[in-house]
């Protein structure tokens, strides 16, 4: 996929795509970020001086959330335009261009890395690749945290078809994806589900948080594993 062709328009379709939840685009940004620095809290003590790396990050929305919490954070993309505009939107982040499926750091530069909604642009024949890089670039009993779109969502489903830039998706179930993960190397493996209601109400995101995350219904899924 040529997500260059996308960059100047990507809010947009995915806006498109989602419009019939008739929630901006942020929102569901606003749950997974929420999610993210509640697990890197509770996990790390010095938080504040965390190494983070964002794999896919796409034109920066997501690090626009996440960078007042976390100033060591780095973006990585195989989209020059994509960057260009995280730049712009996020100037005190570091950008860097992944080519050929190398991520370009040395190994164990990064105490936590995520991916949001990225593995499933990644071809099968590339799953082993994409992996062993993210295992390297962390440090020993460094964090992956992989986000996906959950395929037992019907509306989920919905998204991605009508999501412009998602005509490659290849969607994985959370249970083949921790899988995969767990072949890789790396232990600990959770798995929490996220967004089952259309609703900004945070008496229903925590209900949801509290009650609903270990059922494999949620409109995304979230993995955390430990790189051993």
């Amino acid at each position: 996929m040529d997500f260059d062709r996308f960059a100047e328009n990507y809010e947009h379709d995915v806006q498109e795509s989602t419009r019939f939840a008739r929630l901006p685009h942020e929102f569901f940004l606003e749950v997974k970020v929420g999610h993210l620095l509640d697990k890197l809290k509770r996990s790390f003590e010095n938080f504040s001086e965390l190494r983070v790396l964002d794999v896919g990050c796409g034109v920066g929305l997501t690090d626009q959330l996440l960078k007042a919490h976390l100033p060591q954070l780095v973006g990585v993309d195989i989209s020059i335009k994509s960057l260009d505009l995280a730049r712009v939107r996020n100037p005190q982040i570091g950008y860097y261009h992944s080519t050929d499926g190398k991520l370009p750091f040395v190994n164990g530069s990064f105490d936590a890395v995520f991916a949001m909604c990225v593995w499933h642009h990644v071809p099968p024949n590339q799953w082993t690749g994409f992996l062993s890089e993210l295992s390297r670039v962390l440090v020993q009993k460094g964090l992956l945290f992989i986000y996906e779109h959950n395929p037992w969502n019907p509306l989920t489903r919905l998204a991605v078809f009508r999501c412009a830039f998602d005509e490659d998706a290849l969607l994985l179930s959370s249970f083949q994806a921790a899988r995969k993960i767990r072949q890789s190397g790396f232990g600990n493996v959770t798995t929490d589900y996220l967004l089952f209601f259309p609703f900004k109400s945070g008496l229903l995101r925590r209900w949801e948080a509290a009650v609903f995350r270990k059922i494999p219904l949620g409109a995304q899924y979230a993995l955390c594993a430990t790189r051993l």
